[in-house]
């Protein structure tokens, strides 16, 4: 089944269009959004609290993602398929770092501005499916990232809550 789903969204990068925006999706956009939270929040009314909050969200959840991959060691598809990414990435693929690291923000935002936490889970689920577009993620990776990412997300704001 992963394999199958794998196959139908890496097919879709033969449209050019779809491409594009995966690798957008993917990269400037991904970098934009992050940035745009962690220094946007240094202008808010709360923004010692809210700077910490996503800060360390993604620390955590980048720091989980790298232990994953170190303990499983799963190659990405373009590996294991002898196949030409879209973007070339040196490193395992389980779980995926971009989807944990968005999702993981997704569940902080989530706690100040429910209607923002759910736009940006929703960019975090098109960022995933992104990334098995461009051929550097299987589904399980994109899975195995928005656990982890969530479950930090969800760590940091318990520990938030009781400050």
């Amino acid at each position: 089944m992963n394999q199958e789903i794998f196959n139908f969204f890496f097919s879709l990068s033969q449209n050019h269009f779809v491409a594009n925006t995966a690798v957008f999706l993917s990269y400037p956009l991904t970098y934009s959004i992050v940035a745009i939270l962690i220094v946007g929040s240094l202008f808010t009314h709360r923004k010692i609290f809210n700077f910490s909050l996503f800060t360390l969200t993604s620390i955590l959840s980048i720091v989980c993602v790298g232990i994953l991959k170190y303990i499983f060691h799963t190659p990405r598809p373009f590996v294991d398929h002898s196949i030409i990414p879209l973007v070339y990435e040196y490193s395992y693929g389980f779980p995926s770092g971009h989807t944990a690291l968005f999702a993981g923000l997704a569940v902080a935002l989530y706690f100040l501005n429910k209607k923002l936490g759910i736009i940006l889970g929703v960019v975090a689920l098109l960022v995933g499916i992104s990334r098995i577009v461009i051929g550097v993620h299987y589904p399980i990776d994109i899975i195995g990232g928005a656990i982890v990412g969530g479950l930090a997300g969800y760590t940091i704001v318990k520990i938030f809550k009781k400050i």
